[in-house]
């Protein structure tokens, strides 16, 4: 999305309903019916997370409840059908006025289709993965690939880790209907690497320029409004980490959520325990890629403090 807001063709203060028709006219749930909302949700919302949209997975609200019941990610459902579905569901909160994590990044997938002409896959190939070489990445694991192609495994503390047993894995061999932005890749390492390595360098890797500086940087400092502060999974808050378009980062240090962490670091996580993040101040990039679900932090949480320390100057 950012390519293209350089480009001149997406600008982030847009209304979302002028790529997704079904936006128009947005209401919001509130405990006393629905209400008009106070302003549109932007492009820029859909990408630092305060559109007014949720999962369905980390909560219970009602709009969660509608969201789980009409299936919203469901993968037979292609994008802009996806698109109408959720836009005729109430926003959970006024646009701007918290951060819930969401199907915001799908929406930008959609918002990419519409602006470049192009299906969502195809634009990720052109003019990200080929110019980064990410020869790895993409929404369907080939059959030459398949034999690279990790375990996921289920952890309980009754029988620690166990293998899946297949189907998850195997919905990667075709490709899906649902193009979705906001988690549908599979990568490796070395792919995910390259991509953080453009983004640490300013938008350009190896002579090839995929995003101007100041995208970069509206990516990697934190852009949450006034009386938002801090982004948060129900009652978990991460104190100290604010919210780029895309990355989360660290706004100031803080022994209750992230104690090992520097200001300035950004990065995120994968719903099966994969982990990255990057320090500009140390020129840091760390890729781990568990295959764990439910989600764990034991990883990033053991190994972060062990490499700063062997890394700090001071």
């Amino acid at each position: 999305a950012m390519i293209l807001v350089d480009e001149g063709q997406l600008h982030l203060d847009d209304p979302v309903a002028a790529y997704v028709p079904a936006f128009s006219n947005a209401v919001v749930h509130t405990p006393e019916g629905k209400v008009q909302a106070c302003r549109a949700p932007t492009v820029r919302d859909l990408m630092r997370h305060t559109a007014g949209l949720t999962y369905g997975y980390f909560g219970n609200s009602p709009v969660d409840i509608i969201y789980r019941e009409r299936e919203i990610l469901d993968p037979s459902r292609a994008l802009k059908d996806f698109g109408s579905v959720l836009g005729a569901i109430p926003l959970a909160y006024q646009p701007g006025e918290d951060w819930v994590y969401s199907v915001s990044v799908d929406v930008i997938g959609l918002v990419v289709e519409e602006v470049s002409g192009m299906p969502f896959d195809r634009f990720l190939q052109e003019r990200l993965l080929a110019p980064l070489d990410m020869k790895d990445t993409g929404f369907v694991v080939r059959p030459d690939q398949r034999d690279r192609f990790v375990t996921l495994y289920d952890h309980s503390v009754e029988q620690g880790l166990t293998p899946d047993d297949g189907g998850r894995t195997e919905s990667y061999f075709a490709k899906p209907k649902l193009l979705s932005g906001g988690g549908g890749l599979v990568s490796t390492v070395r792919d995910y690497l390259r991509f953080l390595q453009m983004v640490l360098n300013g938008g350009e890797l190896e002579g090839r320029r995929v995003l101007s500086q100041k995208s970069v940087e509206l990516m990697t400092t934190n852009q949450l409004p006034d009386g938002v502060k801090q982004i948060h999974f129900g009652e978990e808050i991460r104190h100290g980490v604010g919210f780029g378009l895309g990355f989360n980062v660290v706004v100031k240090e803080s022994d209750d959520w992230d104690p090992d962490a520097v200001i300035g670091e950004f990065g995120w996580g994968g719903l099966a325990s994969t982990h990255y993040w990057v320090s500009p101040r140390h020129d840091l990039i760390v890729v781990t890629m568990e295959q764990r679900l439910p989600y764990s932090w034991d990883a990033e949480r053991a190994l972060k403090g062990l490499i700063y320390q062997a890394v700090f100057e001071d």
